[in-house]
């Protein structure tokens, strides 16, 4: 009887997920849009902002006209809305 061919080796294993979450990178974003308001992204007709915050009372927070990159105003954002939940709502802008 002939050997048995060896078995084929295993595929590797995929590397661990190095990826931060949004949720992660901006929990004061995360908390705005879970408990009071939402925000919006991109140009509109009645701003120049690329970033907004608002809540039912309308306009909240607004962005700068242009960022180096998306990020860049979504950290500002984050910036801004970690002011707002801590010194209106006493919180740390911390998702729950």
């Amino acid at each position: 009887m002939p050997p048995k061919p060896p078995k084929p080796p295993k595929p590797p294993k995929p590397p661990k997920s190095t990826t931060t979450t949004f949720e992660h990178a901006y929990p004061a974003i995360t908390r705005w849009v879970d408990a009071y308001g939402w925000i919006e992204i991109g140009r509109d007709d009645y701003s120049r902002s690329l970033v907004r915050a608002l809540d039912s009372g309308g306009l909240v927070w607004e962005s700068d006209t242009t960022y180096l990159s998306l990020d860049d105003a979504l950290q500002a954002l984050e910036d801004a809305l970690a002011r707002l939940l801590r010194e209106q709502f006493g919180e740390d802008g911390r998702a729950t």
